[in-house]
């Protein structure tokens, strides 16, 4: 049996209960002109061409997918940057992000509104003026429009295999 790394910790991936499986898919970003917020139409015909069926777009080059299980691999090598991540819960659209904030900054008010958004911090980036943790793909956008945010990138899951 396969098996995946979950928060940091090794769990065996249950069998699936027929031939396809669902997976998120993580796509890095080769060049600076790659969209940061979306799938380009190269990764939604590369998820396609491996008989997946895009269920869901994160606000990253990422994509809920359910896809034959025996083309999960081929998947993965299919493009640079791939990470793939079994699905525990197909309830939650949590994703892996780093925030980064414009000076000056408190991580007091920082941390509150990523909770206020259902996320939680994992970390703390003081040298680069940033924090790191899961949130709610829905709240992405408002954390992207608030006026003390840099930036807010996608961060690549744990893959389940690569």
């Amino acid at each position: 049996m396969d098996s995946v790394v979950v928060n940091r910790q090794l769990r065996p991936v249950p069998a699936p209960s027929d031939s396809r499986i669902l997976i998120d898919v993580s796509f890095g970003r080769v060049g600076p002109a790659d969209p940061m917020d979306r799938l380009t139409s190269a990764y939604r015909d590369l998820i396609k061409r491996h008989g997946g069926q895009i269920l869901y777009t994160f606000r990253f080059p990422a994509a809920r997918v359910r896809i034959p299980t025996k083309n999960v691999r081929s998947l993965a090598v299919g493009a640079p940057s791939v990470s793939i991540l079994y699905v525990l819960d197909p309830r939650r659209y949590d994703w892996p992000i780093a925030v980064g904030y414009r000076r000056p900054y408190s991580y007091v008010e920082g941390e509150r509104r990523f909770r206020e958004l259902g996320g939680r911090v994992e970390y703390r980036f003081d040298a680069i003026n940033a924090l790191g943790g899961l949130i709610p793909d829905r709240s992405v956008a408002a954390l992207r429009g608030d006026p003390n945010v840099e930036y807010v990138e996608g961060v690549p899951p744990y893959p389940y295999c690569s």
